[in-house]
Formats: C-alpha cells, sequence, structure tokens
C-alpha cells in the first residue's frame, strides 16, 4: 500500500524564482512546504508570486537552495520587429521558447532548425531543397550570423542533423544556445530592417 501523501505546510522561508507566467523574478514567502520527495533527494516547495501564480521548488534538503523550478522559466531572448505578414515565424519561435519552459528541449531544437531553414530561404538565398547544414552555411554567408557566432553556428548546424535523423539527449542548455541563435538571427533579419525603416 502507498504511504500517505505528506503534509503540506504554511511556508518559513522566502526563496527566489521566477514566475513562468509573469514572466518576472520574485521573493516570495507565500506557500507551502512538504518534507522530502519520494528519493529523499529533494525538498519540496510552492511559491505563490505577487499575481496569485503558483512555481513548484525543489530544494537541497537543508541548503534552503533552490535545485529545480516547475515549471522551468522561459529563457528564450525576445525578438522585435517581425511584421504582421510573418506572423507565423514569430508564433513558431515563442513555441520554441515555450518548449524549453516545459522541459522539451528536442522540440525547441527542431522548431529552430525549421525556422532557421525557412529564413535562410527567404532572407539568404538558400533554396527549398537545400539540407539543414547548407542553410545554416548560407545564413553564415548572407552575414545574418556574425563572425563571432561562426563556431555556435557550425556547432548547431551539427546539433540539427542529429536532432532531426537520429534520437540523441538534447540538453536544455544545448537547447538554450540553438534557441539564442536563432534570435540573433530573427533581429539580424528583422529588428535590424525595422530599426533602417525609419531613417
Amino acid at each position: 500500500m502507498p504511504a500517505p501523501p505528506k503534509p503540506w505546510v504554511d511556508a518559513n522561508r522566502v526563496y527566489d524564482f521566477v514566475c513562468v507566467l509573469c514572466g518576472a523574478p520574485q521573493s516570495s514567502g507565500t506557500g507551502w512546504d512538504c518534507g522530502p520527495d519520494t528519493s529523499g533527494m529533494h525538498w519540496e516547495c510552492i511559491r505563490v508570486c505577487q499575481r496569485g501564480h503558483a512555481t513548484l521548488l525543489l530544494m537541497k534538503p537543508n541548503a534552503h537552495q533552490v535545485v529545480e523550478q516547475l515549471p522551468t522559466p522561459n529563457t528564450a531572448p525576445p525578438v522585435e520587429g517581425i511584421p504582421d505578414t510573418n506572423e507565423d515565424i514569430h508564433k513558431l519561435y515563442e513555441e520554441a521558447g515555450r518548449c524549453l519552459t516545459h522541459s522539451a528541449p528536442t522540440g525547441a531544437v527542431m522548431i529552430c532548425r525549421k525556422l532557421l531553414m525557412n529564413l535562410a530561404v527567404e532572407h539568404a538565398g538558400a533554396s527549398d531543397d537545400d539540407s539543414y547544414q547548407k542553410c545554416v552555411k548560407a545564413l553564415v554567408a548572407a552575414n545574418h550570423i556574425p563572425t563571432e557566432g561562426h563556431p555556435l553556428a557550425d556547432h548547431i548546424r551539427l546539433i540539427g542533423n542529429e536532432a532531426n535523423h537520429e534520437l540523441p539527449a538534447i540538453t536544455r542548455e544545448t537547447a538554450e544556445r540553438v534557441v539564442t541563435l536563432t534570435s540573433i538571427v530573427l533581429n539580424n533579419i528583422y529588428q535590424l530592417r525595422a530599426l533602417s525603416a525609419g531613417l
């Protein structure tokens, strides 16, 4: 017979976290605390932000240090200047960010791969039937990826190829790099164009 649920008690300590729904850093002592989880490796806490949104925090026992937050924050950098006629691009980028929030790094990489291929065809002279590797090379050649980002682009080119054909373990850190590079390309194409149009 399974053990009964552990009792939750009113919170007695303030913890820092990022509210996924608000997108803002929070310090909150409002919520509930519970004993160790079934593995005994983490303490479970729920904290409520100033707008009433709840976040589950997993803590190191007796260290009062946040190990993990569920759901995790969306770490996708903002992109600006995408015109309404390209709303699908903006929606896909936001979807990649939501994949990060819901701990789906492979999904984020695959969406960014699709976005980068589309951008290469639309803005860097790549063909519809070009491989992902050729599309990334086209973005580099068209200077949509800055020189400092070429090693990252090359690394991501290989990751994207693996993610599409194999079953690799894509880490959150790798997915964040892919999403960040995608945001740089989007901002280089759309934000700079929007800023230049006002001159």
